[in-house]
């Protein structure tokens, strides 16, 4: 049985049939249905993927941003409402370390969330990139 990947109008569908007899065959409908699949994604082609060579040095195309992902932990440490401060707070306007919380402080803490990790992330544009 073999599988192969066809673009119509854009889109990609999976087509499956028989008569793949022998593993080289197979392996290069696996490696035409990669190449069609990094098409879609907007990536280089599969024997391209591995490892570039740039300036002397070898650099991981598909290294991954971490930015995000710690940006938005450590956030959400930091701004979860009543751990270190809470806006509005119960009895006043802001309280420090109530540990405590309220339905407005949510909602408060969820919008500056939203604006600091939006900022950091795409208007300053940090980026986190781990790899050998």
């Amino acid at each position: 049985m073999s599988r192969t990947l066809e673009e119509s109008d854009g889109q990609f569908k999976v087509v499956v049939g028989y008569g793949c007899e022998s593993r080289e065959k197979a392996l290069v409908v696996w490696k035409e249905m990669l190449n069609l699949l990094y098409k879609a994604l907007d990536m280089p082609d599969y024997n391209a993927c591995k490892y570039r060579t740039k300036r002397s040095s070898i650099l991981r195309i598909n290294m991954v941003d971490w930015a995000p992902i710690l940006l938005g932990l450590l956030l959400f440490i930091l701004l979860s409402p009543g751990l270190i401060f809470q806006i509005p707070g119960n009895t006043r306007h802001v309280e420090f370390g109530s540990f405590t919380t309220n339905g407005k402080a949510v909602l408060v803490h969820t919008l500056i969330f939203f604006v600091v990790f939006t900022l950091l992330t795409l208007a300053i544009g940090i980026h986190i990139y781990t790899g050998k």
